[in-house]
């Protein structure tokens, strides 16, 4: 499985839409800038078919140290949760990137099928480029 870079999607998109990489790089920059801006305000924002970015609160719980086995407080704390839309779900739905390995899917029984995201995906509509081995 690969790692894509910004500057890789900004390359392809910028070739594929006649722009300088200077420009689409502000745009796709913008974007982002935007996408984090709302999610400050506390907005929920939906590309339909993409998918849905919204803040969710985790409640404060007790951790244990891995190293040490003690007790560990993690105080309550805001995360942004990405639910993929149906067209992404059904894009991917049976890949299986390299070094991820198939659970029996009883792992999450409590959760719907929201994953927490550290950053937001690209947009919509560019290209990929082709898995390894395929």
């Amino acid at each position: 499985m690969a790692t894509i870079s910004k500057k890789e999607i900004v390359k392809t998109v910028s070739e594929r839409h006649g722009l300088t990489t200077t420009q689409t790089g502000q745009i796709v920059q913008v974007f982002m800038d935007q996408i984090i801006d709302e999610l400050s305000r506390g907005n929920r924002i939906e590309f339909r078919e993409f998918g849905i970015f919204e803040l969710k609160r985790r409640k404060p719980r007790t951790a244990r140290n891995p190293k040490t086995g003690d007790s560990v407080q993690v105080p309550e704390k805001t995360v942004v949760s990405f639910k993929p839309g149906k067209v992404m779900k059904a894009k991917v739905m049976d890949t299986v990137p390299a070094g991820i390995t198939e659970t029996d899917g009883d792992e999450d029984e409590d959760e719907d099928e929201t994953d927490e995201v550290a950053a937001p995906p690209p947009p919509s509509g560019i290209p990929q480029p082709p898995a390894a081995g395929r």
